[in-house]
């Protein structure tokens, strides 16, 4: 009797400690889904002037951080270039930021 009391409270005792583990990992991964997620809202409402001599070869995304189309998918292609580092974001809502600078046509 003594035998059968003792493994399950062997048993109990693993699955508590297995909750606790997981329950660790699903925080943790939580807090870096937070940070990760705010990182990109960040570099999304970033106001920095891009210059076209300086990414030659690269595609060049242009958006509006207060577009509900853009904001829907910036993540995406952040993430995207995250991995392949072709992309440079121009966010429009800077003033030097405009078209007419990046267009070919006079």
């Amino acid at each position: 009797m003594y035998r059968i009391l003792g493994t399950v409270l062997k048993r109990v005792t693993l699955i508590k400690k297995v909750s606790k583990a997981l329950a660790v990992i699903v925080v943790i991964l939580a807090v870096l889904g937070f940070a990760g997620h705010s990182y990109v809202n960040h570099v999304e409402k970033e106001k920095t002037v891009v210059t076209l001599a300086k990414h030659p070869k690269k595609v060049l995304f242009f958006y509006r951080d207060d577009c509900p189309d853009c904001q829907a998918i910036f993540h995406r292609i952040y993430w995207h270039n995250v991995i392949s580092h072709n992309v440079v974001f121009i966010n429009r809502q800077i003033a030097r930021n405009n078209l007419n600078e990046f267009s070919d046509v006079d």
